[in-house]
């Protein structure tokens, strides 16, 4: 399982609609239409940087293209993702060709080069031997992620070992050097009597680093092999970092027992979900306010209000879709205009899970830069005078 650090993703540009959106990485995106937050179809094919749907133009804007623009862009170049499934070695070649693909998008001087970078990109990925999602859905096995953070060496070929007995966590842990769980030997947290019913499945794998962030979908029984199917989900980054390097993932998934049975074998496979399609319900280039205050300010320690950007949609978002992990909830204050008002803009309230000065200004620091968030701030505290 990830560790906080490794989950952390405070930031900036989506990433292929759940792989990346951030200069030097991206792509993704569905096969076809997607219902949206407002209940309304989101195609995507690409949109021009008026709002209409269209393939990418051979004609070059008189303008640089938009940031909404280059979304769009990049969720058509993922397309050809849904679906499907990829063995691990393929895994690491489809974020190689789709990393490249957005760093044209990026540095694309129109929208003939953006299209090109699309093509180019497809083309690459068709070479690729995916797996029909069909092929490694069989018998679905119900599973918990451990509720705790769990750091351990890098198993050799990236397989998923089921640990189903004590003894046998025992040696799994001192050969993989597992660490603590919840602040107590991992030994001592997963004792004797947790194996009576249960067992555990502890997986981790190396890749390439594109910002995106990983979970376990599924576990299923394909005759007698155990697949585990990890998804490539919604990625953000902090303003000005890049994506470039490798990451490590880990999880440790809680299982009953039985619905082990029969498994001899066990393989991981990798595909993306298409996630947050409400970003392109947003207008990106509405331009962010940022919040210049400090500490030293009187404001409540739990509270920050968030001001989204300009949208016609008027999505109703939750707390699921912010990438703030000290987020306990939210409440819209505003969600929609009572009539025509193009200066409206959607505002709402997010508490936080663990309150303190600190943390609030680091909550506001994370939410800048999520790419709906107009401005985000601190729920101030004034005295009566100053009323």
């Amino acid at each position: 399982m990830k560790s906080q650090k490794q989950r952390r993703i405070s930031g900036i540009l989506l990433l292929f609609m759940g792989l990346i959106f951030c200069a030097g990485c991206g792509g993704g995106g569905n096969s076809g239409g997607s219902s949206g937050r407002d209940g309304n179809s989101v195609d995507s094919s690409v949109g021009s940087p008026d709002g209409n749907t269209s393939e990418i133009s051979s004609e070059s804007p008189t303008e640089p293209l938009t940031a909404t623009y280059k979304m769009r862009a990049k969720v058509q170049m993922g397309a050809c993702l849904s679906g499907k499934y990829y063995a691990a070695e393929d895994w690491r070649a489809v974020l190689q060709a789709v990393g490249e693909g957005t760093e044209k998008i990026e540095k694309s001087g129109g929208e003939a080069q953006a299209a090109a970078a699309i093509g180019a990109v497809k083309e690459r990925l068709s070479d690729l031997p995916g797996i029909p999602a069909e092929n490694v859905s069989g018998e679905s096995i119900g599973f918990e992620v451990c509720p705790w953070s769990v750091s351990f060496s890098e198993i050799p070929g990236g397989e998923p070992v089921v640990v189903s007995s004590h003894d046998a966590l025992t040696d799994f842990a001192e050969e993989y050097n597992v660490g603590e769980v919840g602040g107590r030997p991992v030994g001592e947290y997963y004792g004797a009597p947790f194996f009576a019913e249960k067992a555990l499945v502890f997986f981790s794998f190396r890749s390439v680093d594109c910002g995106l962030r990983y979970k376990v979908g599924n576990l299923s029984l394909v005759g007698n092999e155990l697949i585990c199917g990890v998804l490539g989900e919604t990625a953000i980054l902090k303003e000005g970092e890049s994506a470039a390097g490798d990451t490590f993932a880990q999880f440790v998934l809680e299982v009953d027992k039985a619905e082990l049975s029969g498994a001899e074998k066990a393989e991981a496979v990798f595909g993306y979900e298409e996630r947050n399609l409400f970003l392109l319900d947003f207008d990106l280039d509405d331009p962010k306010i940022y919040w210049n205050g400090d500490t030293d300010t009187a404001f409540r320690t739990d509270e920050i209000i968030v001001t989204l950007k300009r949208t016609e949609a008027y999505p109703q978002l939750t707390a699921e879709d912010f990438p703030l992990e000290n987020m306990e909830g939210l409440t819209y204050l505003w969600l929609r205009p009572s009539g025509d008002n193009p200066e409206f803009r959607q505002m709402l309230k997010i508490r936080l899970k663990e309150p303190g000065k600190e943390a609030v200004v680091a909550a506001v620091a994370e939410l800048e830069g999520f790419p709906v968030v107009k401005s985000a701030s601190p729920v101030y505290i004034y005295d009566s005078a100053d009323d």
